[in-house]
């Protein structure tokens, strides 16, 4: 049968201060518990950790569900499915690239001028460019600053014309244009 060896030692002191500065790098100062988290757990209670200078926080693996800002506002929520919600209205990734992310068709990205989708959005713009109603031929065509072309009031033989008055163009390299 194994003996029971729990000890309890309460420390009152304003500050604790351990340190292994003058051993080799690879001593560390080690507090080891044993068991499963959950089991024989390590546990800060209302204690807030500051790490004041050049400190990292090294773990394989983290468990939470909410990470928060510096000034406590909740900056990641992880609510289970493998979803992060960004509780920020920004997300900088400081020109790193995605690897490894599902595909985004334009049928799954909104459109900010009342279509549908960008899809809807382009396929209407492709619309409008190929098939223009109206259109007046040997006229020069106008692009309005939505995307969509109608049909000018200048014949390109009116520009021609001009252009060969000018010194120095000569008639034929305008010719070919009308």
């Amino acid at each position: 049968m194994a003996q029971n060896t729990h000890q309890e030692h309460i420390v009152n002191s304003d500050s604790i201060y351990i340190n292994n500065k003058d051993d080799r790098k690879s001593n560390h100062i080690q507090v080891i518990t044993n068991g499963l988290l959950g089991d024989n757990d390590i546990q800060l209670k209302n204690c807030n950790v500051d790490i004041v200078s050049g400190g990292h926080i090294k773990a394989p693996e983290i468990r939470t569900t909410i990470i928060k800002d510096a000034s406590g506002n909740d900056a990641i929520t992880l609510s289970g499915g493998n979803t992060l919600d960004f509780n920020v209205v920004n997300v900088d990734f400081n020109n790193a690239n995605l690897i490894n992310m599902a595909a985004i068709s334009a049928s799954q990205v909104s459109s900010a001028n009342g279509y549908a989708s960008l899809d809807a959005e382009l396929d209407a713009l492709t619309t409008n460019k190929l098939s223009i109603t109206g259109h007046t031929p040997s006229k020069i065509f106008v692009s309005t600053s939505g995307g969509g072309i109608t049909t000018g009031t200048i014949n390109p033989a009116d520009i021609t014309s001009g252009l060969s008055k000018l010194s120095g163009i000569e008639a034929s390299a305008t010719a070919d244009q009308t």
